[in-house]
């Protein structure tokens, strides 16, 4: 076999190389971008980090400012996400463990339960939409699924979600082509 030295000690690229296109080890070669900094990925929303010397008057522009502050912490990590080969399985593994706070695959989860339901919504979303565009499913997802059966009607209504809005955008882009 060319490429194998017979050294079983040592991988081969004959034996490596289709491995990793059946399976994501990436995780092991790269980074994602939340392995530099994870604490980015659970801010702490809820942390007074007024000053003690500030008077009542100022309170509600100090509440203010961290606010915006938090909103821009979280909107630059959601935004790493996007790009992050790690994405679709970060949202399964939300979903598998049954995550309630943090940044997950670029989607905010807050533990209050109609911000729970919205944000296990949204993962749903980014696995269905890698689903439609790749015509394939990850086997995490199949396992998932096997194991929680209530998971394959989530994912199910938020492929139908897609394909809708999908649809909806479709005339509106006709439209401007032919204009």
């Amino acid at each position: 076999m060319p490429g194998f030295s017979g050294d079983l000690s040592q991988p081969s690229d004959v034996v490596v190389k289709p491995l990793r296109s059946a399976f994501d080890t990436r995780a092991a070669d790269a980074a994602t971008p939340c392995m530099n900094d994870p604490d980015a990925w659970f801010p702490d929303r809820f942390d007074d980090h007024g000053s003690d010397e500030s008077s009542e008057a100022d309170a509600p522009q100090v509440q203010r400012i961290e606010t915006q502050r938090v909103q821009r912490e979280i909107r630059r990590a959601a935004s790493l996400c996007g790009s992050c080969f790690f994405k679709v399985n970060c949202a399964i593994n939300a979903l598998e463990a049954g995550d309630e706070y943090g940044i997950h695959a670029g989607v905010l989860v807050e533990p209050t339960p109609a911000r729970l339901r919205k944000s296990r919504a949204r993962l749903a979303e980014v696995i269905a939409t890698e689903v439609i565009d790749s015509g394939r499913a990850p086997h995490r997802l199949a396992v998932l699924v096997e194991d929680r059966p209530d998971m394959e009607a989530l994912i199910a209504e938020a492929g139908s979600r897609v394909r809708a809005e999908r649809e909806k955008a479709r005339p509106a882009t006709r439209a401007r082509k032919s204009a």
